[in-house]
């Protein structure tokens, strides 16, 4: 039974037929692949798919930027998802 792929992507796009009919083994990648088709409909990551390519070069100023997150991270001077939360009452 596929029933999973059809609430990952619901609607006459996909028939129970043609799930049926698809391999096991190809399964995981269609129902990735729709899963990805459903979150492109969110605007926020329309737009930045659909925002331009930044072609600037990158200045010693990004790099020294670069290498203090990085250090920051390597220190744990990071805050999780859940601090995050915690601290926005979200």
């Amino acid at each position: 039974d596929h029933s999973d792929l059809i609430t990952c992507f619901p609607g006459d796009l996909i028939r129970d037929t043609t799930i049926d009919s698809m391999r096991d083994h190809e399964l995981p990648a269609i129902k990735r692949y729709l899963q990805f088709l459903r979150y492109l409909d969110d605007p926020v990551v329309r737009s930045l798919a659909d925002a331009p390519i930044d072609d600037e070069e990158a200045t010693e100023e990004d790099f020294a930027a670069f290498r203090d997150t990085d250090e920051d991270f390597r220190n744990g001077a990071v805050a999780t998802q859940e601090d995050l939360e915690r601290e926005f009452g979200v």
